[in-house]
């Protein structure tokens, strides 16, 4: 609710949405739905981490990146079907190498604006920069999350150069059981 009430005004009705899966990742769907998949929440040390995970999923949503991510790749489709008629592999890799671009793209800019908003809710800041850090250890049970937030050194670099240019609201934690939180999850 705090992260809502710091967002600036939007048209969306926001629903959170947790699945029972060993998957560790989060999605935003159009329209103000977000999924929260009980293996992410297991493999979280605490509920900044999941604050920082919910802000970045609000981001993406408050900043249309699913209804972007549909356009672009029927635009991507049609036009790699004309560019590569007779070479479908090469047509499918190209669309691929592009998608990945923007999802670079959008990545950073839910990472940045959810780091804003985390700050304007008065929520620690630093649990995604905590989260991505344990998710650049290597682990197969980390491979499904990975595979749609790309991570490499420059995304928690570029995090870390955010949170020391912050305006630096007070911090006012939530009071939550994180070990009986996780465990129900």
């Amino acid at each position: 609710q705090r992260l809502l009430e710091a967002a600036p005004t939007q048209p969306y009705h926001f629903e959170f949405h947790m699945r029972r899966s060993r998957i560790i990742n989060a999605y935003a769907a159009t329209g103000g739905q977000i999924v929260i998949l009980s293996g992410l929440i297991s493999a979280m040390h605490s509920p900044e981490e999941l604050e920082g995970v919910m802000a970045h999923e609000i981001q993406h949503v408050l900043n249309r990146h699913s209804l972007q991510e549909l356009a672009r790749d029927r635009i991507l489709h049609i036009v790699g079907r004309a560019a590569f008629e007779y070479t479908r592999v090469s047509a499918g890799m190209g669309q691929n190498l592009l998608s990945l671009k923007f999802s670079r793209r959008e990545e950073s800019e839910a990472d940045r604006k959810g780091i804003e908003l985390l700050d304007a809710a008065e929520l620690d800041p630093t649990g995604l920069l905590h989260f991505f850090e344990r998710l650049r250890q290597p682990s197969n049970a980390l491979a499904g999350f990975l595979s749609t937030h790309p991570l490499d050194d420059r995304r928690i670099s570029d995090i870390e150069l955010l949170l020391t240019k912050l305006q630096g609201h007070p911090i006012k934690s939530l009071d939550v059981d994180w070990k009986e939180f996780s465990r129900r999850s």
